[in-house]
């Protein structure tokens, strides 16, 4: 990804949000479950470049789905000025 000049600085960590039980308890079981299963692993604090918010998002069967907050990146990332191709059934 490439970023606007001197924008690294303002990337490191986002503004941190109130999370409700429900989420939290949900947060717990998708970080223990990703690192279990080795999909996620700690990092050492030098390692981490920015730090996004993790969101859950009320699925219809009453289950939470994660979903990562981008908003602060996608401020500092540069335009691709290149057109995706349609796809055409």
């Amino acid at each position: 990804i490439d970023l606007i000049p001197d924008a690294k600085g303002s990337l490191r960590m986002q503004a941190k949000r109130r999370i409700s039980p429900a989420h939290m308890e949900a947060a717990w079981l998708f970080l223990r479950e990703g690192l279990v299963t080795r999909v996620i692993r700690l990092a050492e604090p030098e390692e981490v470049q920015c730090v996004q918010n993790l969101v859950f998002v009320r699925k219809p069967d009453g289950s939470f789905r994660p979903c990562v907050d981008f908003t602060n990146l996608n401020r500092v990332t540069q335009v691709d000025p290149t057109h995706i191709p349609s796809v055409r059934e």
